[in-house]
């Protein structure tokens, strides 16, 4: 359930679902009578279809992209030389007790009849 409204939630929100989202909005609100609904209608239509308009322009995508990228590029040469970590592994035993993990496994009983 939170996963799927997490997933809805992300495509709707996410460029260009929130400008498109606005943009509907404003187009809902033109089809008011009155006039401040109608007035709001074409601000939001306006600013939905300006903000996809400014998403799409090279310009503001790049400054986005250069915002977004916080990290440096991954380098190749670096990246096919092994690391050492400090990466370690616990591994528990699979048995209910501790007191059994020495004792060796049972023998299943065999029925004759």
């Amino acid at each position: 359930m939170f996963i799927t409204l997490k997933s809805l939630l992300h495509t709707l929100l996410l460029p260009p679902g929130g400008p498109l989202l606005v943009a509907a909005a404003g187009a809902w609100l033109l089809r008011s009578r009155s006039a401040g609904a109608a007035r709001a209608g074409w601000l939001l239509l306006g600013a939905g279809l300006a903000s996809l308009w400014l998403l799409a322009t090279p310009l503001v995508a790049d400054a986005l992209a250069r915002a977004a990228e916080r990290e440096p590029a991954l380098d190749l040469t670096r990246a096919s030389q092994p690391r050492r970590s400090s990466f370690s592994a616990v591994v528990r035993s699979a048995s209910p007790r501790p007191s059994m993990a020495g004792s060796p496994l049972p023998v299943p009983c065999s029925s004759s009849g």
